[in-house]
C-alpha cells in the first residue's frame, strides 16, 4: 500500500522562476545549436567559393597565356613576313652593281676627271662651266667616287648625274658604298635577322644567297652585291666594317632613298677603263689599285686603300702600318718592270690633296673642308689641248696627250 499522504507530501510543484530558468535554457541551447549549424553553413559555402575562384583563376590565367602566345605567334608571323617582303622586293631588287666599266674606246668626248665633291653641288656646277666655256668639244664627266656625303646637297648632285647620264661616268667611294649599306639595312628588323637567317638558311650553302661567310650572318647584316662577270654565278658579295657606317650615312640614305640610290648602283662601277691608245689605258677608281689587279680589282683595295706592304701586297689598309708604303708609289718605271700600261686616276687621300704623278693622277684637294675642287681634262685630240694655267701644266707622257689641271676655290 501506497503512502499518498507522503508521496503527495513530498512532490513540489515548481514555482514561476524556475520555469523561466528552463525557458533560458533550452533558447540558450537552441542558439548555440543554430550557431554551430550556421558556421558549418559558412565553412562549406566558403570551400565552394574557393574552389570556384581557383578554377575561375586557373581558367583565366590559361586563358590568358593562350592569348599571349597567339599574339606572339601573329607578331612573329607579321615580322617574318615583314622581313621576307622586304627582302623580296627591296633586297633582291636592288641592283646587282658591274665591278668593271669601259668607256668606249670609240667615244670621241673630251675626258674630265673629277676629285671628291661630297655633296657640293655649286662648286661643282662651277668646275664644268669654267672647262665648257674652254671647249667647244663635248665632254664627258667621270666623278671619282665620295660625289655624296659630308656637303649640302648630295641629292642635287645625284639628280644631276640622272639627269644627265649618257654624258657623266662615275665609280663609287666609300662613302656611296656606306650610304648603300645604310640603305640596305635601314630597315630596323634587320638587326634582329641574325637568328631568322640561321633558321630560314641554315649553316649551308644556301646562305650564300645574300651573304659569303658565316661572319656576315652573325653581324645579321646585309651586304652589297657586285658582278665581277656574266655568269650568275659570278657575284660578290662586300661589306663595310659596320662602324664605318654613321648616322649621317643613315640619315642620307634615308633622304635619297631607293630609287635615286638604285640608280647609282645601276649607273656606277667600282672601276672604270678607257683606252686612250692601243699601248695605254686610263683607269679611275676612288681609292686605289695595285698594279696585278688592273683587270680585277680588289672591291676594298678600290674604295678604301691608302697604304700596302711593299713586300706583300696582299697586306693593304687605309691606315699606314710597319713597312707600309703609299699604293701609288708601286706604279713607276724601274729596271725590274717594264713601263706601266696604265694611268690611274684617283680621289680619297683628302690629305695628301692633289699629287700628279706621272703614272697616277690623285685629284682629291679637300673641297668639302674649304679647299679646291679638282677636275683634270684629257681632250680627244692632242693638238686641242690647252692649259688654262701655266703655272698648273705638268709634263707630258710619251703614250697620251698631255691633261689639263682644272680647279675652283670651294670657300
Amino acid at each position: 500500500m501506497v503512502n499518498i499522504t507522503n508521496a503527495s507530501t513530498n512532490y513540489k510543484k515548481p514555482n514561476d522562476n524556475e520555469n523561466e530558468e528552463s525557458s533560458l535554457m533550452l533558447e540558450h541551447t537552441q542558439l548555440y545549436y543554430n550557431t554551430d549549424v550556421a558556421i558549418d553553413d559558412t565553412n562549406i559555402r566558403n570551400k565552394h567559393s574557393y574552389k570556384t575562384r581557383f578554377l575561375s583563376t586557373t581558367l583565366f590565367f590559361i586563358a590568358g597565356i593562350i592569348m599571349v602566345l597567339l599574339t606572339i605567334m601573329i607578331l612573329f608571323s607579321y615580322v617574318t613576313g615583314e622581313i621576307t617582303n622586304f627582302i623580296e622586293n627591296k633586297i633582291e631588287n636592288f641592283p646587282i652593281i658591274d665591278k668593271n666599266g669601259f668607256i668606249n674606246s670609240d667615244n670621241t668626248d673630251n675626258l674630265l676627271f673629277i676629285g671628291d665633291v661630297h655633296g657640293e653641288y655649286s662648286y661643282l656646277m662651277d668646275l664644268i662651266d669654267s672647262v665648257e666655256k674652254d671647249n667647244n668639244t663635248p665632254t664627258t664627266y667621270v666623278l671619282l667616287g665620295d660625289f655624296i656625303s659630308k656637303g649640302p646637297e648630295s641629292t642635287k648632285v645625284v639628280d644631276w648625274i640622272i639627269e644627265n647620264q649618257d654624258q657623266v661616268k662615275c665609280v663609287l667611294g666609300n662613302h656611296e658604298i656606306s650610304v648603300i649599306s645604310a640603305l640596305l639595312n635601314n630597315n630596323k628588323m634587320i638587326r634582329k635577322l641574325n637568328k631568322l637567317l640561321k633558321k630560314k638558311f641554315g649553316n649551308n650553302e644556301n646562305n650564300k644567297k645574300y651573304f659569303d661567310n658565316d661572319d656576315l650572318i652573325e653581324d645579321g647584316f646585309i651586304p652589297i652585291r657586285f658582278s665581277t662577270g656574266n655568269s650568275s654565278d659570278s657575284i660578290e658579295y662586300f661589306i663595310l666594317d659596320s662602324n664605318i657606317i654613321t648616322k649621317k650615312h643613315k640619315i642620307l640614305a634615308n633622304n635619297l632613298g631607293w630609287d635615286r640610290l638604285g640608280f647609282i648602283a645601276n649607273h656606277c662601277n667600282v672601276m672604270l677603263k678607257y683606252n686612250i691608245s692601243t699601248s695605254h689605258s686610263l683607269v679611275a677608281v676612288h681609292a686605289g689599285i695595285l698594279p696585278n689587279e688592273v683587270d680585277n680589282p680588289s672591291i676594298r683595295n678600290a674604295v678604301s686603300m691608302k697604304y700596302v706592304d711593299k713586300n706583300d701586297w696582299s697586306n693593304t689598309s687605309k691606315f699606314k702600318f710597319d713597312n707600309s708604303v703609299p699604293w701609288y708609289k708601286l706604279w713607276r718605271k724601274n729596271k725590274e718592270s717594264d713601263t706601266p700600261t696604265s694611268t690611274i686616276l684617283y680621289g680619297h687621300n683628302a690629305k695628301k690633296g692633289l699629287n700628279l704623278r706621272p703614272y697616277t693622277k690623285g685629284l682629291d684637294s679637300r673641297c668639302v673642308k674649304g679647299g679646291e675642287l679638282s677636275g683634270l681634262l684629257y681632250e680627244h685630240e692632242s693638238k686641242n689641248a690647252i692649259d688654262v694655267d701655266k703655272s698648273k701644266k705638268h709634263k707630258k707622257s710619251a703614250d697620251f696627250q698631255e691633261p689639263t689641271l682644272y680647279q675652283v676655290d670651294c670657300h
